[in-house]
């Protein structure tokens, strides 16, 4: 993983006009400590975050966000396939990551950027999914009318 961290650190320096960013033993410890369920992209989008909102070059272990991952997603997440015979996963799939985003966004009181640090993805990823959500009416509604993707502080 610190190879992982150096490349992507040498890459967002060009692309961001920055300096040589560094990343401190304790704040790569913290990283490493850190349960990654998705693919490289999301440890991408934190050092990002990270160095625009940071505002610095050298980076210490208490920069690293506390990311709210689970390390046993199935204690987070429970499927009954018990009696089933055939499963239609783009629906569960679906059906998950709308209970997953109407609690975030539930939590956060509706600020996107608080709801998209609970979820651990970029808020720009949240919002695509907030829209996409309530398109098919599956966000939470409004308190007078249909769920609405600005319905949510950004």
């Amino acid at each position: 993983m610190p190879c992982l961290v150096e490349h992507f650190l040498e890459r967002l320096a060009v692309r961001m006009n920055r300096g040589r960013l560094t990343m401190s033993p304790g704040a790569m410890a913290r990283l490493q400590s850190y349960h990654w369920p998705g693919n490289v992209r999301q440890l991408e989008h934190l050092l990002e975050q990270m160095i625009a909102l940071g505002g610095k070059d050298a980076f210490d272990e208490e920069d690293i966000p506390q990311l709210p991952l689970a390390k046993e997603p199935d204690r987070l997440v429970s499927v009954s396939l018990e009696n089933a015979g055939r499963v239609d996963m783009d629906s569960v799939l679906n059906e998950v990551e709308a209970r997953l985003v109407r609690w975030a966004l539930g939590r956060a009181g509706g600020n996107l950027a608080r709801a998209s640090e609970l979820l651990g993805i970029p808020r720009s990823t949240l919002q695509y999914k907030v829209a996409k959500l309530a398109d098919k009416g599956l966000c939470m509604p409004e308190a007078d009318g249909p769920p609405s993707a600005a319905s949510y502080d950004i």
